[in-house]
């Protein structure tokens, strides 16, 4: 299709089979260079119009290639470290810990001793982690043997007196009822264990300083089992002054006492008295009572009788804890909230006789 316009012709090329439009050049505006499409020749001239000179393009200079240089190979890392080479480590030995304790000073475990059960020989491990835990250390070295039933085995060790002992026998295989027992340098039975288990313990805290012989009886079963003795130094010192009252008295008081450091108390020196009283005779005693401690007040009736009870008193006048249990070994507990004096009442319920009383409390 032709169109004429004036002295301008446009014409317009419909390209056949194609469906995009070809570009249209456009007129150019006087005194202004004429502009090519890309990619298309420039526009004819218009008479009369100046053209504008094409500057020459600068030739593309190639680029030189680059060198690359290898990468040194990475440096393995520590982990938990930033940078530098890997040190080589040096794997250094174990070292046992004992729950409760730092790493400086820390108790060791005696080995078993030679030819012991392996698993009466690890009973004993466990139950030495949770004696040291408590403030008890081994004393002398551990023992093993068998039994067969019905028999019994015999050793001498020296005790400290004023110190507090555990002794714990461990069976093994074939071991299904082990009895302990400790006698004093006299002879005299002082406690026993003849529970029906495998692992008799008895605790006792000496007197005097001597040789005590302990027992272990096969009962029922046979087989090897493992023992250990355990100490806690001074923990006696206070309770021994009270009780040569009465032998019973000393004999509950030790046992008492025992089960009580177990536990993390320590006899409290402040927190101690004895006495003798008839039925439904009271005697009183005072405590000076922190906060931030715990405390235990017990009483240990001696030879005849029947039922001892104490009773704990604020100073404000308000009782705050009571046993009044039928028994010779009453006992309190009592966390304060206010630090003061206190009041200790031990009433002889029943019977006659002698009796002391011991405090205990937590920390040191």
């Amino acid at each position: 299709m032709l169109r004429s316009s004036g002295s301008l012709v446009l014409v317009i090329l419909l390209g056949c089979g194609q469906n995009a439009p070809q570009p249209i050049p456009v007129q150019p505006v006087p005194g202004q260079p004429a502009m090519p499409f890309p990619g298309q020749p420039l526009a004819q001239p218009v008479p009369g119009m100046p053209v504008a000179p094409v500057l020459p393009v600068a030739p593309i200079v190639p680029q030189q290639p680059v060198a690359i240089m290898p990468t040194t190979p990475q440096t393995a890392l520590v982990p938990g470290q930033v940078g530098g080479p890997a040190t080589s480590l040096v794997p250094t030995s174990p070292v046992a810990v004992v729950p409760g304790q730092v790493s400086q000073g820390v108790p060791q475990i005696p080995p078993p001793p030679p030819g012991a059960d392996p698993r009466a020989a690890e009973r004993m491990r466990e139950y030495t982690v949770q004696m040291i835990a408590t403030g008890y250390m081994p004393h002398g070295d551990p023992g093993a043997d068998t039994l067969g039933p019905s028999q019994s085995d015999n050793f001498q060790i020296t005790l400290n007196g004023g110190d507090c002992y555990t002794i714990a026998g461990f069976g093994g295989a074939g071991v299904r009822d082990l009895d302990a027992y400790l006698y004093n340098p006299a002879g005299r039975q002082l406690v026993r264990d003849f529970a029906t288990d495998s692992r008799p313990i008895v605790r006792s805290c000496a007197t005097e300083t001597g040789q005590y012989r302990v027992r272990f009886h096969m009962y029922s079963g046979a087989g090897p089992y493992t023992y250990q003795v355990y100490r806690s130094a001074g923990a006696a010192v206070q309770a021994s002054g009270l009780a040569g009252i009465d032998p019973v008295v000393r004999r509950r008081m030790d046992l008492f006492t025992a089960r009580r450091l177990a536990k993390g108390y320590r006899p409290a020196p402040a927190i101690a008295g004895s006495g003798t009283l008839s039925t439904r005779m009271t005697q009183n005693f005072t405590a000076n009572l922190e906060t931030g401690r715990c405390y235990t007040i017990a009483g240990f009736g001696g030879s005849g009788v029947s039922d001892l009870d104490i009773f704990l008193v604020a100073p404000a006048g308000n009782q705050v804890s009571r046993d009044e249990r039928t028994d010779a070994e009453p006992d309190v507990n009592h966390c304060p909230s206010y630090p003061g004096t206190y009041t200790i009442r031990v009433l002889m319920y029943a019977g006659n006789g002698a009796f002391a009383m011991q405090g205990y409390q937590t920390g040191q």
